[in-house]
């Protein structure tokens, strides 16, 4: 019951013998828009892929600069070592940390920032001071001893921090009273 046959109409209406024409209906077809979006996307291919040599060409270039940069004070290093080797001795343990302090702000540039969560209460409200411009605030809970503050932090002076609350008001906190900081984020 459930397939239908097709049935004769039930009044007899003289139907013709008309075969059905064959039509010839087109199968396949291209569009100039879809040779055009392939062009430019090889196109757009290529211009990444050019400017990919370029950054790289770029950044093989600052690297060379840099590495040319630290010869040069390298040398002067030496230079000033080589004089003062003719001074006092003080003269000279001044020349060799003045070597090491720019050995070490270089090697500070490549080091990797620690997790949030592994610094201490200073370098955190170090980052969220200096937090990148692009990017909103981060919203933080600041954990005294008698209370915890939610809001962002404006500023550090001396030993207080002010914190704007998520409410609009400016609160101070102490520092010797902050246990710790924690990231709420966006909700």
């Amino acid at each position: 019951m459930n397939v239908k046959n097709k049935r004769q109409p039930l009044l007899y209406i003289h139907q013709p013998d008309l075969s059905f024409p064959q039509t010839s209906m087109q199968t396949t077809f291209s569009s100039k828009q879809a040779v055009v979006e392939e062009e430019e996307k090889a196109a757009a291919q290529l211009n990444i892929d050019e400017m990919a040599e370029k950054a790289e060409a770029s950044a093989i270039e600052e690297i060379a600069k840099d590495e040319v940069i630290e010869e040069k004070k390298a040398e002067e290093i030496q230079n000033k070592a080589d004089l003062a080797s003719y001074g006092t001795e003080a003269k000279v343990q001044e020349v060799i940390s003045e070597f090491e302090k720019v050995q070490n702000n270089e090697r500070k540039g490549l080091q990797r920032i620690k997790k949030f969560k592994e610094m201490n209460k200073l370098e955190r409200i170090d980052y969220l001071l200096h937090f990148p411009k692009q990017l909103p605030p981060v919203p933080c809970v600041f954990i005294s001893e008698g209370e915890e503050v939610r809001g962002f932090i404006v500023s550090s002076e001396n030993d207080e921090i002010k914190v704007r609350t998520l409410d609009g008001n400016i609160q101070t906190i102490d520092l010797q009273l902050l246990k710790t900081i924690k990231m709420i984020g966006f909700r």
